[in-house]
């Protein structure tokens, strides 16, 4: 008997400590244009309502790996500066299935025309123009979504 009670304790350390969640998908992101790998962005996996599920940064070679919470269909979102927003087409997992994809992704042209300052008594709305700002914007939104999100992965270490 006092030999049974520390295997159950053995055994059940192992149960509790299994993962409850072993759906993965891996993947490389790559510029559509050249194929090449595009380095350090957002990944998002999204459920079929669109709710976000995972997220995290591909490495500078592309690469990355998300955890989805349970099988079910799925498919990806790459927020890359730099990149338009791309979307995978939805893709089934499979309980405890990993599964491999390829997310091409075009790159963005930002063209920031000259800006020319003049004061007037009247204001007009010109849709046109900011169209180049809100671009410019998004831009930024993605920067700081990255660095709020590493620092509170605490993904990286810095040290003086």
């Amino acid at each position: 008997m006092r030999r049974l009670i520390p295997l159950l304790a053995v055994l059940a350390g192992l149960i509790v400590t299994q993962p409850l969640s072993a759906q993965r998908v891996s993947g490389v992101v790559a510029d559509s244009a050249t194929g090449a790998p595009v380095g350090t962005g957002f990944i998002v996996l999204l459920d079929e309502e669109g709710n976000e599920v995972a997220r995290g940064l591909s490495s500078q070679a592309g690469r990355f790996t998300l955890e989805a919470p349970r099988a079910g269909r799925y498919r990806l979102r790459s927020e890359r500066i730099g990149y338009t927003p791309t979307f995978s087409p939805f893709f089934t997992l499979g309980r405890q299935e990993t599964v491999e994809r390829t997310l091409s992704v075009t790159a963005l042209a930002v063209r920031l025309e000259t800006i020319e300052v003049a004061a007037e008594q009247q204001c007009r709305t010109r849709p046109q123009e900011g169209i180049s700002t809100a671009a410019v914007w998004e831009e930024a939104r993605k920067a700081l979504a990255a660095a709020s999100w590493t620092a509170a992965q605490q993904t990286y270490r810095y040290t003086s």
